[in-house]
């Protein structure tokens, strides 16, 4: 809770109510890996994968390993264990949508416990040892993201309309300023700003904002 709660070099406000939601978080991550090594028979990962929800798991999984080592080497404790939980919840979303392939899975539960050792050492090593391992966790090495998870592949670009915006888009990175203005015409969100009417210019900063300049 101290850890979670507030920056080291601020001061704390105790909060019971916030000790209760650590001790609940406690519980919910030692109930994953019962879940997973003690209920196998009701685990919905399977030998089969889906290829775009693993891919889109493992980058979720390689950013957060790299920002929170980020951060607990700036003694960020607070931002670390926000991940943590963001990456405990990814964890149960893969588990219930039986997507990912169970060795994929487990390789990702061993980095988690390792990430969750410098905060959780005691808990973190009762968590190995139920994972199979027969070493200390306090002597595996830390996990290290892989950088090609680290590109990200889309962007969300504001599609503006004389100033104003009016929509979002996704798309990819590489995409042209004619694909993205392309794409950008044919939401319906933006058609209406700018049907009928005549595109003096536009202005296209890439993976940012495209501007529709109308009269």
């Amino acid at each position: 809770f101290i850890l979670s709660d507030t920056p080291l070099d601020r001061d704390l406000e105790w909060s019971d109510e916030g000790i209760e939601g650590c001790w609940r978080f406690i519980n919910r991550i030692w109930r994953l890996i019962e879940r997973y090594k003690g209920a196998e028979d009701s685990c919905a990962c399977t030998d089969q994968e889906n290829q775009n929800a693993t891919d889109a798991f493992l980058r979720t999984t390689h950013q957060i390993i790299h920002r929170i080592t980020t951060f607990y080497d700036g003694f960020q404790f607070n931002r670390a264990i926000a991940l943590i939980r963001e990456l405990t919840t990814a964890l149960y979303v893969v588990l219930e949508a039986g997507t990912i392939a169970r060795t994929t899975f487990e390789e990702v539960l061993k980095s988690w416990t390792i990430l969750l050792s410098p905060i959780t050492p005691h808990l973190a090593e009762e968590m190995w040892h139920v994972l199979g391992q027969t070493t200390f966790v306090a002597e595996a090495a830390w996990p290290k993201a892989n950088t090609a998870y680290l590109v990200e592949n889309t962007a969300e670009i504001a599609v503006q309309v004389n100033g104003k915006t009016r929509g979002t888009l996704t798309i990819s990175c590489d995409a042209s300023e004619r694909e993205v203005s392309t794409a950008a015409r044919a939401l319906s969100s933006i058609d209406s700003y700018i049907r009928g009417r005549s595109i003096e210019r536009t202005i296209f900063v890439p993976r940012r904002i495209i501007n529709f300049v109308c009269r």
